[in-house]
């Protein structure tokens, strides 16, 4: 039996009705009559919304039939409401649509309510008087703030009733019914009326172009309203206070607390919220405040249940009272509350840093040995190793780097650092030929470097990594970045004979000094010494330790991600590795086919309620050493547990979805008939046009299992005492990986990147069902998504995804992105952006931390990080090698580890000025935009793909200069 699915999303609320016959009336009847009335409302605009990139100012006002295909189109509709009687509840809707051919069908459809009234338009394209994606029509007029596009006020992005339907297939038409709720919030506050978007999606072929006859057709959609008793119960007053909150001049965080709909009961329909300078709002003095605008103002939630309101504009230092009334279906008024009048943020003065250009003093390198000279680079600054140019920019130049920089005093001949306590400082140390011959033998031996006092930092905490070259296009580069003493003593030749690089003059060391979170503030020197045979020479080295102390775990967590793992060796030499580095290596523990793309998963046995984890030994062995510290205990950061990890709960893990998702109608080809060939296309629409919703989908026997052993986890790791590391439930796999005949793909959406409301729905689903038997835990326990198209997740996660990994979207849809974190609490990493090995390293360390200035605490510029080992391929997705040429390392960085290094760092001291009086997150990231150009530009081929970043404006220098003033303000 076909049933129909409602869900209005601010309450998180689902239920099923039964199907009732379509009763036709016959005439108009008072809502008051004895038998509910059925009432007709005619539809009086429509249009087909387009959002595809290149349609977004086309219009179908005047069509006979309208669009509707995905996040392609929407169908938007008004209605002629003023046939319900006033004060009269709608008790049902239903809404009937014609489609064009009796080919095309509907399935999943979302609705929203629209708080912004539009023109319907006559079919003419960039119309400014027409309705489309850009503007609602009219002169000067917008979908809400300026530079708004309709996805900014629709699907619980603008005060809407919103959710979703299964359309249900009557007489040649497709009938949704609406929920009463949107119908009475259309006549009460939504001019807009309603827009409905097909959430199924995966309609293949010519069947992806669905069209509903219009009004202007022989058989438009129509609107067919049932109405029930009246209301006069008013709803109770939400209770409203201001919140402290890090926010720019001239804003206020405000929190209500909702009250009933009818007394202290139900929910509201809506609220009106105002603003008034100076005296506090109430009844009396209602009409003198401001309104808030429609489109910025939350639907209620059920009583007692809070939500938050972002205001902006006001002006700074001013004081304020925000008040607010609820309102029911019948028109009724709750009191008003209202806050006393509250001072909105500042003025502040601009946020500064005193950022200086670091003083460069040339001279040029140092006359090491006979034949031998050396001098000093910034970590970020690769050097052509035949030339001695640097790539400080788009290209190498000779930027007179040998001279003098900001690491090397060309006139002292010495190294100059600054650094932080508990930081790792870094430069390059850069070995010249000055001869014809081979310089034979090198090593580099470390000294200590003494400071204040009897203080020293020992020599031991100083480490030399060999720079390996290779060929990319028609140049040299650094890559893989081995460590000195992994081969042959740590002796090195120029030219080196196993890197075979032509000509090569010179060699570049990665040399990193771990400054001990305890050592005394202050001037620190010492020397690595250079031998060759029996000559020998001296680099000095300067290192001034600044008081802050970056913390060993980490606040900022920039990922290796990886696919998969099968050898525990190399494993666990990765995430030393990553340590180290300051980084988090993350393994997703499955597949798109099979659990146990990491080989310790623990199998289970049992099913449903007895399912159990059949054996913790091999996973214990693998993940213990990790998630107590004890593998990294002789490392600087000493035994700190890693800062996140993947658990393994998906659609297949605890039980495989392939039997237990209705009924395996899905699955194993089991739609064909036989002797049927299995097509990808027609897979699709059979998924499509037989789709359930998720939670209906899956059995109980898998539900009771996926609670079981999710507890199971719980308890283990808490008996463990595993509670310092973010541990992630992450729904990745996608349906278009269902490719093949006798495919296991299990996942019947995309869950990483969705794309429908289907997706957005099993994603909800699906983090819901696996983070509810953590509730109450000690553990760190987060749900995270891979969020490419955020513009159209609206309210369809509200409280189920912690964390959202957005691509290139974290830039195009700042305004909506900094609201869903201020209003919502929403935590925001961002993925791509992925310079090559040819890019300077600028451009990677500034991307991380241009999007921390944007609000995200963690990121990965790569999406994976061991695409082949070959160290003289320049794969840009190679970051961690395995051995080679000689260097039997389990796992070797490239010089790309190190610049992310060197962002994760800055990014710690960027947390600590935040949490320093007199300043705040957004004062701090306000005070590095207005200290560098952070201008960027993004090149994707869609959502989908993460695009690369590059910036013009940025240099090594820039991010030092900014990097020693941050130093400095801490010790204020």
């Amino acid at each position: 039996m076909s049933h129909s699915l409602h869900r209005t999303s601010r309450l998180g609320s689902f239920r099923r009705s039964r199907i009732v016959p379509l009763l036709l009336a016959g005439a108009l009847l008072g809502c008051g009559a004895p038998r509910a009335a059925e009432i007709v409302c005619p539809v009086t605009a429509d249009n087909s919304i387009a959002s595809f990139p290149s349609e977004q100012t086309l219009n179908d006002g005047n069509k006979p039939q309208i669009k509707i295909k995905g996040r392609e189109n929407q169908v938007i509709l008004k209605f002629d409401l003023s046939g319900i009687p006033a004060g009269q509840r709608v008790t049902k809707a239903v809404l009937s649509l014609r489609l064009s051919g009796p080919e095309y069908r509907l399935n999943q459809v979302g609705y929203s309510t629209v708080p912004i009234d539009w023109v319907e338009g006559d079919g003419a394209a960039d119309n400014a008087a027409n309705s489309c994606h850009k503007w609602p029509g009219g002169s000067g007029r917008t979908w809400g703030q300026a530079g708004s596009e309709v996805l900014d006020v629709i699907h619980g992005n603008g005060g809407n009733v919103d959710g979703w339907v299964m359309a249900r297939p009557v007489a040649g038409r497709f009938d949704l019914d609406i929920p009463p709720r949107a119908i009475e919030a259309m006549r009460a506050d939504q001019p807009g009326g309603l827009i409905l978007m097909d959430e199924t999606g995966w309609w293949s072929g010519k069947l992806a172009n669905i069209f509903v006859l219009s009004r202007e057709s022989k058989d438009p959609p129509k609107l067919t309203v049932t109405c029930g008793g009246g209301d006069s119960a008013a709803p109770s007053a939400p209770a409203i206070r201001v919140l402290d909150a890090d926010l720019d001049d001239g804003q206020m965080l405000a929190e209500i607390t909702c009250g009933g709909g009818d007394g202290g009961k139900g929910t509201a329909l809506g609220y009106d919220l105002r603003l008034l300078a100076g005296e506090k709002l109430s009844a009396g003095n209602w009409a003198a405040g401001a309104a808030v605008p429609r489109y910025r103002i939350p639907r209620p939630k059920a009583a007692g249940q809070t939500l938050r309101l972002w205001l902006t504009g006001l002006e700074a230092g001013k004081a304020y009272s925000v008040g607010v009334v609820a309102y029911d279906e019948g028109g009724n008024r709750s009191p008003v509350a209202a806050t006393a009048p509250t001072k909105a943020t500042g003025p502040t003065a601009p946020p500064r840093l005193s950022v200086e250009p670091l003083p460069i003093r040339k001279g040029g390198p140092a006359n090491l040995l006979p034949g031998l000279a050396a001098w000093a680079v910034d970590e970020l600054t690769k050097v052509d190793p035949t030339s001695g140019k640097v790539l400080d920019g788009p290209g190498y130049t000779d930027a007179g780097g040998r001279e003098g920089n900001t690491v090397w005093d060309g006139a002292d001949k010495r190294v100059v650092l600054h650094a932080a306590r508990g930081e790792i400082a870094t430069f390059r140390l850069v070995l010249e030929r000055t001869g014809d011959e081979t310089v034979k033998g090198l090593q580099a031996v470390p000294g200590d470097l003494h400071g204040p006092g009897s203080g020293a930092i020992p020599a031991r905490r100083i480490c030399l990594w060999r720079e390996w070259y290779l060929k990319a296009g028609n140049g040299w580069y650094g890559n893989a970045i081995p460590p000195l003493d992994g081969k042959d003593g740590g002796r090195l030749d120029i030219p080196a004979a196993d890197n075979a690089v032509p000509h090569q003059k010179l060699q570049t060391l990665l040399v990193e000094v771990a400054v001990p979170k305890d050592a005394r503030p202050g001037a620190y020197e010492g020397a690595l010494k250079i031998t060759a045979g029996e000559a020998a020479g001296s680099v000095p080295i300067r290192l001034t330790v600044h008081d802050a102390v970056i913390p060993d775990e980490l606040s900022f967590i920039i990922e290796l991600n990886s696919y998969g793992q099968g050898d525990k060796k190399a494993f666990h030499a990765i995430h030393r590795l990553a340590h180290r580095f300051r980084l988090g290596y993350n393994v997703l523990a499955y597949g798109h086919t099979r659990r146990g793309s990491l080989v310790c998963l623990p199998e289970i046995e049992g099913k449903g309620a007895s399912a159990k984890v059949a054996d913790w030994s091999a996973w214990d062995e693998w993940m213990g050493p990790l998630l107590d510290g004890s593998l990294f205990a002789d490392l600087p950061r000493g035994a700190t547990p890693i800062p996140h990890f993947y658990l393994p709960f998906h659609e297949s893990y605890p039980t495989e979805i392939y039997d237990e998702y209705a009924g395996g109608k899905f699955h194993l080809d089991r739609h064909l008939a036989p002797g049927e060939k299995w097509d990808q296309d027609a897979w699709r629409f059979f998924v499509s046009a037989n789709d359930v919703y998720v939670a209906d989908g899956f059995s109980e026997s898998w539900k009771a299992a996926a609670d079981k052993v999710a507890r199971q986890w719980r308890q283990h790791f808490e008996a463990k005492g595993w509670t310092r590391t973010q541990l992630q439930i992450f729904a990745n796999n996608k349906l278009y990986f269902r490719n093949k005949a006798g495919s296991r793909a299990s996942a019947l959406w995309t869950l990483d990147e969705p794309s429908y409301g289907r997706d957005f729905r099993a994603l909800g689903f699906l983090y819901r069902t696996f983070k509810k038997p953590f509730e109450g835990t000690t553990l760190n326990v987060v749900t995270r998504g891979d969020i490419s198209r955020p513009e159209w997740q609206g309210d369809r996660l509200d409280g189920a995804c912690d964390v959202s990994v957005v691509s290139s979207a974290i830039y195009r849809s700042q305004p909506m992105i900094q609201r869903r974190r201020i209003e919502h609490g929403d935590g925001y990493w961002f993925y791509g952006g992925s310079p090559s090995l040819t890019t300077d390293l600028t451009q990677l360390a500034a991307l991380y931390v241009k999007n921390w200035t944007l609000g995200c605490d963690g990121g990965l510029a790569y999406w994976t990080s061991f695409q082949g080992n070959k160290w003289d391929q320049a794969d840009p997705l190679a970051l961690v090698l395995s051995g080679d040429h000689g260097y039997d390392a389990a796992a070797v960085a490239t010089d790309r580890i190190a610049a992310q290094r060197r962002a994760q760092q800055d990014i710690e001291l960027l947390n600590l000025l935040a949490g320093k009086k007199g300043w705040s997150r957004r004062r701090v990231a306000r005070a590095i935009a207005a200290a560098v150009n952070l201008e960027s530009q993004t090149v994707a081929r869609g959502a989908d793909d993460p695009g690369s970043t590059s910036f013009a404006g940025v240099r090594a220098k820039d991010l030092a200069a900014i990097r020693l003033a941050v130093l400095k303000a801490l010790e204020e």
